[in-house]
């Protein structure tokens, strides 16, 4: 799904999955990107508003650890654009 949102204001939540089967450890990253989305105006183009990393580790034991908060900048951005369908 390349556009996610949920409420308003739009906020994005993921908790840990307390599900890691015979793993021992899970690093669990989110790439998200703030995106200005095509349209006339625009000249129909996708472009990046702002980016940020986010995430957690998660153990055996069901210790979950945040990890550290990155912003993210216009060359992370053109890294994961291919990601998404072609305007």
């Amino acid at each position: 799904m390349p556009y996610f949102t949920y409420g308003y204001p739009a906020e994005l939540f993921d908790a840990p999955c307390r599900n890691l089967r015979n793993s021992k450890k899970l690093i669990w990253r989110a790439y998200t990107y703030l995106v200005d989305i095509p349209t006339r105006i625009n000249g129909n183009r996708l472009s990046c508003l702002a980016g940020f990393l986010w995430g957690y580790t998660e153990n055996i034991l069901g210790e979950v650890t945040l990890l550290d908060f990155q912003l993210l900048d216009q060359k992370d951005w053109e890294m994961h654009r291919h990601y998404l369908p072609d305007n």
